[in-house]
This record gives C-alpha cells, structure tokens and sequence, in this order.
C-alpha cells in the first residue's frame, strides 16, 4: 500500500491534512470499513472541524480522506505522536 500525505492548509489558526491512499481495489470496502471508525473518532474530538472520506469515481483503489482541525501542525504531530506511542505500548502487551 502506497499512501501521501500532505498537509494542504496550515497555519496558526489551523490545519487541513489530505491523505491519499491507494489500495487493492478488492479491498475498497474493508478499508473505508476502517476509515468510518478514524473518521468518528475525528469528529467526536472538540479540535475536530471535518472529516471526508471519498473514493475516486474510476479508480476504487483511491481512496482520500480530508480533515480539518482547530489547532496547527504542531499541535497534530504532539497528538499523533502520543497517540503512536500508545498504539506500541498496547501492541507489546
């Protein structure tokens, strides 16, 4: 799996993340099964502004996701940060 991500608008006030994924387009609906779980947990965050998913009209293997929050890069990066640290903690229990 190939995937970009680039952050399309960010400054003191905000920020906008664009991710773009390319998958096995068999595998289109297990993913954004997946997605649907990020995307509430997004939404449910009070920093949150949106959150789309979108899967390209001819190429089901494209999938993009674009969310928009509250707070800059900086603050994201310390958010993703903990939250990878805890994604390894919980994977060596």
């Amino acid at each position: 799996m190939e995937d970009n991500i680039t952050n399309s608008t960010s400054g003191v006030s905000g920020i906008v993340i664009t991710m773009n994924v390319f998958i096995d387009p068999a595998k289109n609906d297990e993913y954004v099964k997946y997605a649907r779980v990020v995307e509430k947990e997004f939404v449910a965050s009070p920093e949150n502004l949106f959150c789309a998913i979108s899967v390209h009209p001819t190429n089901a293997g494209h999938v993009r996701i674009v969310h928009g929050w509250k707070k800059d890069s900086t603050w994201w990066n310390e958010v993703r940060q903990g939250y990878d640290s805890k994604a390894s903690r919980a994977n060596m229990e």
